[in-house]
């Protein structure tokens, strides 16, 4: 399974994905997106309508990244 930052490189990376969309944001944006591994979910359809990845997909990188993140904060915890 791909993570975000995969699916935006395979796009063609930030600056293809804004173009791909017609993002009105700057690239700065596609590029955090890529840094953080999160693609905000109010841009999955464009991803999803465009080809880039599956609605699906999107959301089990989305859930694996929260639980790797839960499961860093809980053993800093202890």
């Amino acid at each position: 399974m791909r993570t975000h930052d995969q699916i935006i490189a395979d796009a063609g990376g930030p600056m293809a994905v804004k173009k791909q969309l017609a993002l009105t944001k700057p690239i700065h944006t596609v590029r955090s997106w890529s840094a953080r591994k999160s693609i905000p979910a109010e841009y999955w359809h464009g991803f999803s309508v465009k080809g880039l990845a599956t609605l699906e997909e999107l959301a089990e990188a989305a859930a694996l990244r929260l639980a790797a993140n839960d499961d860093t904060r809980s053993s800093e915890a202890a």
